[in-house]
Protein backbone atom coordinates (compact mmCIF):
# COMPACT_ATOMS: atom_id res chain seq x y z
CA UNK A 1 0.00 0.00 0.00
CA UNK A 2 1.74 3.22 -0.81
CA UNK A 3 2.12 5.15 2.26
CA UNK A 4 0.34 8.99 2.58
CA UNK A 5 2.68 11.92 2.32
CA UNK A 6 1.59 13.31 5.68
CA UNK A 7 3.18 17.02 4.81
CA UNK A 8 1.65 18.43 1.41
CA UNK A 9 5.47 20.14 1.11
CA UNK A 10 7.57 17.37 2.01
CA UNK A 11 8.69 16.36 -1.29
CA UNK A 12 9.84 19.73 -1.90
CA UNK A 13 12.40 19.77 1.04
CA UNK A 14 14.67 17.27 -0.90
CA UNK A 15 15.22 19.68 -4.55
CA UNK A 16 18.25 21.70 -4.48
CA UNK A 17 16.15 24.64 -6.01
CA UNK A 18 14.82 27.31 -3.60
CA UNK A 19 11.26 26.58 -3.66
CA UNK A 20 8.88 29.29 -2.48
CA UNK A 21 4.70 29.36 -1.92
CA UNK A 22 2.58 31.90 -2.04
CA UNK A 23 -1.11 32.47 -1.33
CA UNK A 24 -3.10 34.31 -3.94
CA UNK A 25 -2.93 37.52 -2.20
CA UNK A 26 0.97 36.91 -2.64
CA UNK A 27 1.77 35.82 1.45
CA UNK A 28 4.60 33.71 1.74
CA UNK A 29 3.30 30.40 2.86
CA UNK A 30 6.26 27.80 2.99
CA UNK A 31 9.74 27.70 1.62
CA UNK A 32 11.96 24.87 1.55
CA UNK A 33 15.29 23.78 3.47
CA UNK A 34 16.93 25.47 0.29
CA UNK A 35 14.66 28.96 0.03
CA UNK A 36 15.44 28.93 3.80
CA UNK A 37 19.24 28.91 3.22
CA UNK A 38 19.14 30.90 0.64
CA UNK A 39 16.81 33.67 2.68
CA UNK A 40 18.24 33.47 5.80
CA UNK A 41 14.99 33.06 7.24
CA UNK A 42 13.02 29.97 9.60
CA UNK A 43 9.23 29.53 8.39
CA UNK A 44 8.05 30.92 11.56
CA UNK A 45 9.86 34.16 10.10
CA UNK A 46 7.93 34.02 7.21
CA UNK A 47 4.53 33.23 8.58
CA UNK A 48 2.23 36.32 7.82
CA UNK A 49 4.65 38.35 5.66
CA UNK A 50 4.41 39.09 1.78
CA UNK A 51 6.88 38.98 -0.71
CA UNK A 52 8.10 41.97 -0.12
CA UNK A 53 9.65 40.87 2.98
CA UNK A 54 12.51 39.13 -0.01
CA UNK A 55 11.53 41.40 -3.16
CA UNK A 56 10.96 44.48 -1.92
CA UNK A 57 7.89 46.14 -3.34
CA UNK A 58 7.89 45.57 -6.96
CA UNK A 59 6.16 41.92 -6.26
CA UNK A 60 3.66 43.50 -5.10
CA UNK A 61 3.48 45.56 -8.08
CA UNK A 62 3.68 43.22 -10.65
CA UNK A 63 3.18 39.55 -8.98
CA UNK A 64 0.01 39.08 -8.41
CA UNK A 65 -0.89 40.06 -12.13
CA UNK A 66 1.92 38.09 -13.05
CA UNK A 67 0.36 34.86 -11.24
CA UNK A 68 -2.81 35.32 -13.01
CA UNK A 69 -1.18 35.48 -15.96
CA UNK A 70 0.91 32.53 -15.63
CA UNK A 71 -1.59 30.04 -15.33
CA UNK A 72 -0.92 28.29 -18.89
CA UNK A 73 2.85 29.12 -18.96
CA UNK A 74 5.55 29.24 -16.51
CA UNK A 75 7.31 32.99 -16.13
CA UNK A 76 11.06 33.57 -15.53
CA UNK A 77 12.32 37.09 -14.09
CA UNK A 78 15.46 37.93 -12.65
CA UNK A 79 14.81 40.36 -9.28
CA UNK A 80 17.16 41.19 -6.77
CA UNK A 81 16.30 38.73 -3.39
CA UNK A 82 17.05 40.55 -0.29
CA UNK A 83 18.54 37.84 2.76
CA UNK A 84 17.56 37.80 6.39
CA UNK A 85 21.42 39.52 6.95
CA UNK A 86 20.74 42.32 4.68
CA UNK A 87 22.88 40.76 1.47
CA UNK A 88 21.24 41.62 -1.75
CA UNK A 89 21.37 38.43 -4.14
CA UNK A 90 20.04 38.08 -7.93
CA UNK A 91 17.95 35.09 -8.06
CA UNK A 92 16.18 33.92 -11.69
CA UNK A 93 12.29 33.57 -10.29
CA UNK A 94 10.27 30.82 -12.25
CA UNK A 95 6.36 31.47 -11.64
CA UNK A 96 3.52 28.97 -11.97
CA UNK A 97 0.33 29.31 -10.31
CA UNK A 98 -1.51 26.51 -8.46
CA UNK A 99 -4.86 25.81 -8.97
CA UNK A 100 -7.61 23.86 -8.04
CA UNK A 101 -9.95 21.14 -9.57
CA UNK A 102 -12.42 23.70 -10.73
CA UNK A 103 -9.60 25.71 -12.02
CA UNK A 104 -9.35 28.71 -9.86
CA UNK A 105 -6.59 29.65 -8.37
CA UNK A 106 -5.16 28.97 -5.24
CA UNK A 107 -1.66 30.61 -5.07
CA UNK A 108 1.36 30.05 -6.78
CA UNK A 109 4.83 27.86 -6.77
CA UNK A 110 7.80 30.01 -7.58
CA UNK A 111 11.75 28.30 -7.73
CA UNK A 112 14.73 30.08 -7.03
CA UNK A 113 18.18 30.11 -8.21
CA UNK A 114 21.01 32.29 -7.56
CA UNK A 115 21.30 34.06 -11.39
CA UNK A 116 24.96 34.17 -13.29
CA UNK A 117 27.75 35.71 -11.92
CA UNK A 118 27.31 37.81 -15.10
CA UNK A 119 24.07 38.86 -13.86
CA UNK A 120 25.03 39.64 -10.31
CA UNK A 121 27.85 41.92 -11.57
CA UNK A 122 25.37 43.72 -13.75
CA UNK A 123 24.06 44.73 -10.57
CA UNK A 124 26.57 45.70 -8.48
CA UNK A 125 28.07 47.52 -11.38
CA UNK A 126 24.75 49.85 -11.64
CA UNK A 127 24.29 50.44 -7.80
CA UNK A 128 28.23 51.37 -7.73
CA UNK A 129 27.54 53.80 -10.76
CA UNK A 130 24.44 54.98 -8.69
CA UNK A 131 26.85 55.68 -5.68
CA UNK A 132 29.23 57.57 -7.80
CA UNK A 133 26.89 59.83 -9.73
CA UNK A 134 25.37 60.62 -6.27
CA UNK A 135 28.21 61.09 -5.00
CA UNK A 136 29.76 63.42 -7.96
CA UNK A 137 27.14 65.09 -7.48
CA UNK A 138 26.88 66.36 -3.96
CA UNK A 139 30.88 66.93 -4.47
CA UNK A 140 30.35 69.30 -7.45
CA UNK A 141 28.03 71.04 -5.67
CA UNK A 142 31.00 71.30 -2.69
CA UNK A 143 33.23 72.43 -5.55
CA UNK A 144 30.76 75.00 -6.56
CA UNK A 145 30.80 76.43 -3.61
CA UNK A 146 34.54 76.24 -2.85
CA UNK A 147 35.42 78.52 -6.25
CA UNK A 148 33.40 81.22 -5.04
CA UNK A 149 35.24 84.09 -3.95
CA UNK A 150 32.58 85.17 -1.53
CA UNK A 151 32.53 81.60 -0.19
CA UNK A 152 32.91 81.04 3.88
CA UNK A 153 33.55 77.62 3.63
CA UNK A 154 36.34 76.35 5.49
CA UNK A 155 38.67 73.47 4.65
CA UNK A 156 37.75 71.83 7.67
CA UNK A 157 34.15 71.87 6.68
CA UNK A 158 34.97 71.04 3.19
CA UNK A 159 36.75 67.95 4.43
CA UNK A 160 33.65 67.27 7.13
CA UNK A 161 31.57 66.89 4.15
CA UNK A 162 33.62 64.56 2.08
CA UNK A 163 33.93 61.97 5.46
CA UNK A 164 29.81 62.05 5.23
CA UNK A 165 29.22 62.05 1.92
CA UNK A 166 32.13 59.10 1.60
CA UNK A 167 30.38 57.48 5.10
CA UNK A 168 26.77 57.50 4.26
CA UNK A 169 26.83 56.77 0.14
CA UNK A 170 29.46 54.10 0.20
CA UNK A 171 29.10 52.60 3.82
CA UNK A 172 32.80 52.38 3.84
CA UNK A 173 34.19 50.97 7.77
CA UNK A 174 36.45 54.00 8.23
CA UNK A 175 37.63 56.77 6.07
CA UNK A 176 40.95 59.20 6.54
CA UNK A 177 41.91 61.97 5.26
CA UNK A 178 45.33 63.01 5.52
CA UNK A 179 46.65 66.61 4.16
CA UNK A 180 49.88 68.19 4.10
CA UNK A 181 50.92 70.68 6.58
CA UNK A 182 52.66 74.30 6.26
CA UNK A 183 55.76 71.91 7.60
CA UNK A 184 54.98 69.48 4.11
CA UNK A 185 54.38 66.85 7.18
CA UNK A 186 50.89 64.57 7.34
CA UNK A 187 48.36 65.05 9.48
CA UNK A 188 45.22 63.58 9.84
CA UNK A 189 42.70 66.23 9.03
CA UNK A 190 38.96 64.29 9.27
CA UNK A 191 38.29 60.70 10.07
CA UNK A 192 34.92 58.64 10.35
CA UNK A 193 34.37 54.86 11.28
CA UNK A 194 32.37 53.21 14.29
CA UNK A 195 34.75 50.43 14.83
CA UNK A 196 37.86 52.32 15.64
CA UNK A 197 36.79 55.54 17.00
CA UNK A 198 38.44 54.45 20.21
CA UNK A 199 41.60 53.67 17.82
CA UNK A 200 44.50 56.33 19.24
CA UNK A 201 46.40 58.30 16.06
CA UNK A 202 49.87 56.78 17.94
CA UNK A 203 53.50 57.42 16.52
CA UNK A 204 53.11 54.19 14.68
CA UNK A 205 50.48 55.82 12.22
CA UNK A 206 52.60 59.01 12.54
CA UNK A 207 55.53 56.26 10.77
CA UNK A 208 53.38 54.62 8.95
CA UNK A 209 51.93 58.10 7.29
CA UNK A 210 55.43 58.82 6.37
CA UNK A 211 56.08 55.47 4.47
CA UNK A 212 53.22 55.77 3.00
CA UNK A 213 53.29 59.40 1.06
CA UNK A 214 57.03 58.32 -0.14
CA UNK A 215 55.01 55.50 -1.92
CA UNK A 216 51.90 56.98 -2.76
CA UNK A 217 54.54 59.76 -4.95
CA UNK A 218 55.42 56.87 -7.09
CA UNK A 219 52.56 54.08 -6.87
CA UNK A 220 49.57 56.23 -6.84
CA UNK A 221 47.21 53.39 -4.84
CA UNK A 222 48.21 51.28 -2.15
CA UNK A 223 46.55 48.28 -1.53
CA UNK A 224 46.93 46.13 1.55
CA UNK A 225 44.51 42.81 1.62
CA UNK A 226 45.67 41.58 5.03
CA UNK A 227 47.96 43.43 7.25
CA UNK A 228 48.47 40.19 8.88
CA UNK A 229 50.36 38.32 6.32
CA UNK A 230 52.60 41.36 5.89
CA UNK A 231 56.08 40.78 7.31
CA UNK A 232 56.96 44.00 9.03
CA UNK A 233 53.72 45.86 8.12
CA UNK A 234 52.56 48.53 10.50
CA UNK A 235 49.11 49.00 10.13
CA UNK A 236 47.62 52.51 9.57
CA UNK A 237 45.20 51.44 12.44
CA UNK A 238 46.02 49.08 14.87
CA UNK A 239 42.74 46.55 14.38
CA UNK A 240 42.29 47.03 10.33
CA UNK A 241 43.47 43.99 8.31
CA UNK A 242 42.60 45.55 5.06
CA UNK A 243 43.94 49.55 4.16
CA UNK A 244 43.74 50.93 0.66
CA UNK A 245 45.75 54.10 0.22
CA UNK A 246 44.91 56.66 -2.12
CA UNK A 247 47.19 59.84 -3.82
CA UNK A 248 45.32 63.24 -3.00
CA UNK A 249 46.83 65.28 -5.99
CA UNK A 250 46.20 68.58 -7.66
CA UNK A 251 47.94 69.87 -10.70
CA UNK A 252 50.59 67.74 -9.84
CA UNK A 253 50.85 69.00 -6.41
CA UNK A 254 50.93 66.19 -3.61
CA UNK A 255 47.98 67.49 -1.16
CA UNK A 256 47.59 64.23 1.31
CA UNK A 257 45.69 61.46 1.14
CA UNK A 258 43.23 59.17 1.14
CA UNK A 259 42.49 56.20 3.37
CA UNK A 260 40.12 53.57 4.01
CA UNK A 261 40.51 50.51 6.14
CA UNK A 262 38.67 47.83 7.17
CA UNK A 263 38.83 45.08 10.44
CA UNK A 264 38.08 42.56 7.47
CA UNK A 265 40.67 41.09 5.66
CA UNK A 266 40.57 41.02 1.12
CA UNK A 267 37.91 43.98 2.00
CA UNK A 268 38.80 46.21 -0.39
CA UNK A 269 38.21 45.38 -3.98
CA UNK A 270 39.72 46.58 -7.87
CA UNK A 271 36.27 48.84 -8.23
CA UNK A 272 36.84 50.09 -4.83
CA UNK A 273 40.44 51.05 -6.00
CA UNK A 274 38.98 52.98 -8.80
CA UNK A 275 35.99 54.58 -7.32
CA UNK A 276 38.55 55.62 -4.29
CA UNK A 277 40.82 56.86 -7.25
CA UNK A 278 38.27 59.23 -8.95
CA UNK A 279 36.82 60.06 -5.22
CA UNK A 280 40.62 61.63 -4.32
CA UNK A 281 40.44 63.80 -7.15
CA UNK A 282 37.75 65.60 -6.29
CA UNK A 283 38.76 65.54 -2.94
CA UNK A 284 42.01 67.08 -3.36
CA UNK A 285 40.12 69.40 -6.09
CA UNK A 286 37.93 70.50 -3.13
CA UNK A 287 40.69 70.61 -0.42
CA UNK A 288 42.49 72.74 -3.36
CA UNK A 289 39.79 75.07 -3.75
CA UNK A 290 38.79 75.56 -0.28
CA UNK A 291 42.67 76.58 0.02
CA UNK A 292 42.16 79.05 -2.22
CA UNK A 293 39.01 80.47 -0.92
CA UNK A 294 40.70 80.69 2.61
CA UNK A 295 43.57 82.77 0.62
CA UNK A 296 41.12 84.70 -1.37
CA UNK A 297 39.54 86.26 2.38
CA UNK A 298 43.10 87.83 3.54
CA UNK A 299 43.92 91.22 3.14
CA UNK A 300 43.73 93.04 0.16
CA UNK A 301 47.91 93.87 0.65
CA UNK A 302 48.20 89.86 -0.12
CA UNK A 303 46.17 89.91 -3.90
CA UNK A 304 49.19 89.50 -5.41
CA UNK A 305 50.27 86.33 -3.52
CA UNK A 306 46.47 85.29 -3.77
CA UNK A 307 46.18 85.54 -7.39
CA UNK A 308 48.90 83.85 -8.22
CA UNK A 309 49.10 81.25 -6.01
CA UNK A 310 46.23 79.58 -7.62
CA UNK A 311 46.02 76.18 -9.73
CA UNK A 312 43.44 77.42 -11.64
CA UNK A 313 43.76 80.31 -14.45
CA UNK A 314 41.97 83.40 -13.15
CA UNK A 315 41.44 86.28 -15.25
CA UNK A 316 40.17 89.95 -14.69
CA UNK A 317 37.97 91.39 -17.64
CA UNK A 318 36.32 94.70 -18.08
CA UNK A 319 32.28 95.23 -17.63
CA UNK A 320 31.84 93.78 -20.95
CA UNK A 321 33.52 91.06 -20.81
CA UNK A 322 35.59 91.79 -24.02
CA UNK A 323 39.00 92.79 -23.02
CA UNK A 324 41.46 91.44 -20.35
CA UNK A 325 42.52 94.18 -17.90
CA UNK A 326 44.80 91.45 -15.75
CA UNK A 327 45.66 87.41 -15.62
CA UNK A 328 47.45 85.13 -13.06
CA UNK A 329 50.76 83.02 -13.72
CA UNK A 330 48.44 79.60 -14.34
CA UNK A 331 46.89 81.31 -17.51
CA UNK A 332 50.13 81.50 -19.24
CA UNK A 333 50.75 78.60 -18.22
CA UNK A 334 47.39 76.95 -19.46
CA UNK A 335 46.71 78.97 -22.25
CA UNK A 336 50.44 79.75 -23.70
CA UNK A 337 50.63 83.09 -24.26
CA UNK A 338 52.47 85.59 -22.06
CA UNK A 339 50.91 88.17 -20.11
CA UNK A 340 51.37 90.76 -22.79
CA UNK A 341 49.98 88.72 -25.92
CA UNK A 342 46.43 87.79 -23.28
CA UNK A 343 46.51 91.92 -22.21
CA UNK A 344 46.07 93.06 -26.13
CA UNK A 345 44.26 89.75 -27.52
CA UNK A 346 40.35 89.67 -28.04
CA UNK A 347 39.31 87.79 -25.35
CA UNK A 348 36.76 85.33 -28.06
CA UNK A 349 40.62 84.13 -29.32
CA UNK A 350 40.15 81.26 -25.97
CA UNK A 351 36.40 80.20 -26.77
CA UNK A 352 36.16 77.10 -29.49
CA UNK A 353 33.99 77.38 -32.33
CA UNK A 354 31.85 80.44 -33.54
CA UNK A 355 32.17 83.31 -30.81
CA UNK A 356 31.60 85.72 -32.66
CA UNK A 357 28.06 86.39 -31.29
CA UNK A 358 28.30 89.21 -28.06
CA UNK A 359 25.63 87.09 -26.42
CA UNK A 360 28.59 83.99 -26.31
CA UNK A 361 31.09 86.45 -24.91
CA UNK A 362 28.99 87.65 -22.38
CA UNK A 363 28.44 83.99 -21.15
CA UNK A 364 32.64 83.40 -21.15
CA UNK A 365 33.75 86.00 -18.80
CA UNK A 366 30.70 88.10 -17.45
CA UNK A 367 28.14 84.50 -15.73
CA UNK A 368 28.51 81.14 -15.27
CA UNK A 369 29.49 79.48 -18.37
CA UNK A 370 30.49 76.03 -19.38
CA UNK A 371 32.42 75.30 -22.74
CA UNK A 372 35.50 74.89 -24.85
CA UNK A 373 38.65 77.09 -24.76
CA UNK A 374 41.26 76.49 -27.41
CA UNK A 375 45.16 77.32 -26.00
CA UNK A 376 47.49 78.85 -28.37
CA UNK A 377 48.85 75.10 -29.70
CA UNK A 378 45.50 74.80 -30.71
CA UNK A 379 44.60 72.29 -28.07
CA UNK A 380 40.90 71.92 -27.05
CA UNK A 381 39.43 71.68 -23.57
CA UNK A 382 36.75 71.82 -21.39
CA UNK A 383 36.45 74.61 -18.91
CA UNK A 384 33.67 75.63 -16.35
CA UNK A 385 34.01 79.15 -15.30
CA UNK A 386 32.62 81.35 -12.26
CA UNK A 387 32.91 84.69 -12.07
CA UNK A 388 32.05 87.28 -9.73
CA UNK A 389 31.80 91.15 -9.74
CA UNK A 390 34.64 93.18 -8.28
CA UNK A 391 36.12 96.52 -8.33
CA UNK A 392 39.49 96.68 -9.64
CA UNK A 393 41.46 99.51 -9.84
CA UNK A 394 38.41 102.43 -9.37
CA UNK A 395 36.32 100.32 -12.14
CA UNK A 396 33.65 97.70 -12.26
CA UNK A 397 35.05 94.38 -13.57
CA UNK A 398 34.71 90.85 -13.52
CA UNK A 399 37.22 88.34 -11.58
CA UNK A 400 36.56 84.64 -13.79
CA UNK A 401 37.80 81.51 -12.53
CA UNK A 402 38.57 78.80 -15.51
CA UNK A 403 38.39 75.55 -14.08
CA UNK A 404 39.59 72.96 -16.45
CA UNK A 405 36.93 70.11 -16.62
CA UNK A 406 38.14 67.46 -19.75
CA UNK A 407 39.20 65.07 -16.87
CA UNK A 408 35.55 65.22 -15.44
CA UNK A 409 33.93 64.84 -19.12
CA UNK A 410 35.76 62.34 -19.78
CA UNK A 411 35.17 60.49 -16.41
CA UNK A 412 31.33 61.52 -17.32
CA UNK A 413 31.44 59.76 -20.88
CA UNK A 414 33.39 56.37 -19.20
CA UNK A 415 30.35 56.45 -16.56
CA UNK A 416 27.67 56.74 -19.28
CA UNK A 417 29.69 53.65 -21.33
CA UNK A 418 30.36 51.42 -18.29
CA UNK A 419 26.79 51.83 -17.35
CA UNK A 420 25.25 50.71 -20.86
CA UNK A 421 27.80 48.15 -22.16
CA UNK A 422 28.32 44.89 -21.58
CA UNK A 423 31.84 43.94 -20.36
CA UNK A 424 32.84 40.93 -22.21
CA UNK A 425 31.11 41.38 -25.64
CA UNK A 426 32.00 45.50 -25.56
CA UNK A 427 27.79 45.17 -26.79
CA UNK A 428 25.37 47.21 -25.26
CA UNK A 429 23.06 45.38 -21.85
CA UNK A 430 19.99 44.12 -21.63
CA UNK A 431 19.37 47.66 -19.46
CA UNK A 432 20.00 49.88 -22.78
CA UNK A 433 17.90 47.26 -24.41
CA UNK A 434 15.10 47.69 -22.88
CA UNK A 435 15.28 51.69 -22.72
CA UNK A 436 15.94 51.70 -26.82
CA UNK A 437 13.61 49.58 -27.81
CA UNK A 438 11.04 51.54 -26.16
CA UNK A 439 11.94 54.67 -27.95
CA UNK A 440 12.54 52.95 -31.28
CA UNK A 441 8.96 51.49 -30.95
CA UNK A 442 7.71 55.14 -30.11
CA UNK A 443 9.35 56.33 -33.00
CA UNK A 444 8.28 53.62 -35.38
CA UNK A 445 4.59 54.44 -34.19
CA UNK A 446 4.89 58.25 -34.55
CA UNK A 447 6.25 58.19 -38.48
CA UNK A 448 4.73 55.16 -39.44
CA UNK A 449 8.13 53.37 -40.07
CA UNK A 450 8.94 49.98 -39.77
CA UNK A 451 10.88 48.22 -37.07
CA UNK A 452 12.04 44.64 -36.49
CA UNK A 453 14.15 42.92 -33.80
CA UNK A 454 16.35 39.43 -33.68
CA UNK A 455 17.08 36.96 -30.87
CA UNK A 456 19.97 35.35 -31.26
CA UNK A 457 21.03 31.78 -29.37
CA UNK A 458 24.62 30.19 -29.15
CA UNK A 459 23.40 26.30 -30.20
CA UNK A 460 25.39 24.07 -27.96
CA UNK A 461 26.90 26.87 -26.06
CA UNK A 462 26.78 24.64 -22.92
CA UNK A 463 28.57 21.86 -24.68
CA UNK A 464 31.43 23.93 -25.84
CA UNK A 465 31.92 25.31 -22.55
CA UNK A 466 31.88 22.21 -20.79
CA UNK A 467 34.37 20.84 -23.61
CA UNK A 468 36.41 23.82 -23.76
CA UNK A 469 36.19 25.62 -20.44
CA UNK A 470 34.94 28.88 -19.67
CA UNK A 471 37.68 30.94 -20.98
CA UNK A 472 37.25 29.68 -24.38
CA UNK A 473 33.53 30.36 -23.95
CA UNK A 474 34.04 33.54 -23.20
CA UNK A 475 36.06 34.05 -25.88
CA UNK A 476 33.32 32.85 -28.30
CA UNK A 477 30.79 35.29 -26.83
CA UNK A 478 33.48 38.20 -27.19
CA UNK A 479 34.29 36.69 -31.41
CA UNK A 480 30.28 36.88 -31.86
CA UNK A 481 30.10 40.77 -30.32
CA UNK A 482 32.76 41.41 -32.95
CA UNK A 483 31.03 39.84 -35.71
CA UNK A 484 27.53 41.66 -34.86
CA UNK A 485 29.07 44.72 -35.01
CA UNK A 486 30.61 44.00 -38.60
CA UNK A 487 27.38 42.99 -39.85
CA UNK A 488 25.50 45.56 -38.57
CA UNK A 489 24.37 49.32 -39.69
CA UNK A 490 25.62 52.29 -37.46
CA UNK A 491 21.51 52.39 -36.73
CA UNK A 492 21.36 49.14 -35.55
CA UNK A 493 21.51 48.39 -31.75
CA UNK A 494 23.22 44.73 -30.85
CA UNK A 495 22.61 44.14 -27.25
CA UNK A 496 23.94 41.33 -24.52
CA UNK A 497 20.27 39.91 -23.91
CA UNK A 498 21.77 37.38 -20.85
CA UNK A 499 24.20 34.34 -20.90
CA UNK A 500 24.24 33.64 -24.45
CA UNK A 501 21.26 34.86 -25.96
CA UNK A 502 21.69 38.40 -27.85
CA UNK A 503 19.09 40.83 -29.57
CA UNK A 504 19.15 43.20 -32.44
CA UNK A 505 17.10 46.38 -32.64
CA UNK A 506 16.66 46.59 -36.69
CA UNK A 507 15.35 50.42 -37.46
CA UNK A 508 13.36 51.23 -40.95
CA UNK A 509 13.72 47.48 -41.11
CA UNK A 510 11.01 44.98 -42.69
CA UNK A 511 11.06 41.44 -41.56
CA UNK A 512 12.00 40.46 -44.76
CA UNK A 513 14.79 42.39 -44.44
CA UNK A 514 15.91 41.54 -41.77
CA UNK A 515 16.06 38.12 -42.93
CA UNK A 516 18.71 39.03 -45.01
CA UNK A 517 20.80 40.68 -42.14
CA UNK A 518 20.56 37.39 -40.18
CA UNK A 519 21.57 35.21 -43.01
CA UNK A 520 24.50 37.89 -43.16
CA UNK A 521 24.83 37.32 -39.45
CA UNK A 522 25.18 33.11 -40.24
CA UNK A 523 27.44 33.32 -43.01
CA UNK A 524 29.92 35.21 -40.75
CA UNK A 525 29.70 33.04 -37.73
CA UNK A 526 30.14 29.79 -39.95
CA UNK A 527 33.42 30.87 -41.01
CA UNK A 528 34.72 31.20 -37.47
CA UNK A 529 36.47 27.70 -36.05
CA UNK A 530 33.33 27.35 -33.93
CA UNK A 531 32.00 24.33 -35.94
CA UNK A 532 30.42 22.22 -33.35
CA UNK A 533 28.15 25.35 -32.08
CA UNK A 534 26.10 27.01 -34.33
CA UNK A 535 23.35 30.51 -34.20
CA UNK A 536 19.58 30.04 -34.35
CA UNK A 537 18.01 33.21 -34.86
CA UNK A 538 14.10 34.20 -34.34
CA UNK A 539 12.63 37.51 -36.13
CA UNK A 540 9.88 39.59 -35.60
CA UNK A 541 8.46 43.03 -37.15
CA UNK A 542 6.52 45.26 -35.08
CA UNK A 543 2.44 45.43 -35.84
CA UNK A 544 -0.43 47.13 -34.54
CA UNK A 545 -0.59 47.23 -30.70
CA UNK A 546 2.66 45.83 -30.54
CA UNK A 547 4.39 46.87 -27.00
CA UNK A 548 8.12 46.10 -26.28
CA UNK A 549 7.08 43.00 -24.04
CA UNK A 550 4.91 41.52 -27.27
CA UNK A 551 8.42 42.58 -29.61
CA UNK A 552 10.23 40.61 -27.73
CA UNK A 553 7.86 37.69 -27.08
CA UNK A 554 7.08 37.13 -30.73
CA UNK A 555 11.18 36.98 -31.62
CA UNK A 556 11.52 34.51 -28.31
CA UNK A 557 8.54 32.37 -30.35
CA UNK A 558 10.21 32.52 -33.63
CA UNK A 559 13.49 31.42 -32.01
CA UNK A 560 11.65 28.25 -29.96
CA UNK A 561 10.25 27.44 -33.30
CA UNK A 562 13.84 27.25 -34.68
CA UNK A 563 15.05 24.88 -32.22
CA UNK A 564 12.02 22.61 -31.75
CA UNK A 565 11.74 21.80 -35.85
CA UNK A 566 14.98 22.66 -36.86
CA UNK A 567 17.68 22.13 -34.05
CA UNK A 568 20.28 24.56 -34.78
CA UNK A 569 21.44 26.99 -37.78
CA UNK A 570 18.20 28.24 -38.72
CA UNK A 571 16.43 31.58 -38.90
CA UNK A 572 12.85 31.64 -38.84
CA UNK A 573 10.18 34.87 -39.07
CA UNK A 574 7.83 34.93 -36.86
CA UNK A 575 5.08 35.20 -39.99
CA UNK A 576 6.41 31.77 -40.26
CA UNK A 577 5.48 30.27 -36.75
CA UNK A 578 3.01 27.91 -37.34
Amino acid sequence: MKKEVENPYQLYELLPEGIMITDPDRNLVYLNQAARELTGYSGDEISGHKCDLLFGSDCLKTGKRCCYENIFKPKRRSLELTTRQGERIVVDKIEKTITSADGSVTGAVEMLTVASREDSMTVEIKRDNEKLNKYLSQLEDLLDVGLMITSSLSIHRVLLRIINILRTTFNYESIFILILNEDGELEVAARTGESHANDPVSEKIEIRMSSALDSLKEKKVILVNDTANERNYIPFVNSSRSELFVQMTARENHLGALIATSSKPLYFAKRDMEILSKIANFAAAAINNAQLTALMKTARDQYETLFNKSSDPIVITNKNGDRFLDINIRCTEVYGYSREEFLEMDPQMLIEGDATASAELQNAFVSDWEGMHITKDKIVIYVETRTAEIEYTGQKANLTIIRDISERKKFEEELRKLSVTDELTQLFNRYYFMQMLQNEIERAKRYNQPLSMMMIDVDKFKFFNDKYGHQAGDKLLSNLGNILYASLRSTDVPCRYGGDEFSIILPHTTENDAEIIAQRILNAYSKTNYYETGLSIGISSLAEGDTEESLIHKADQALYYVKKKFGKGKIVLFQNVT
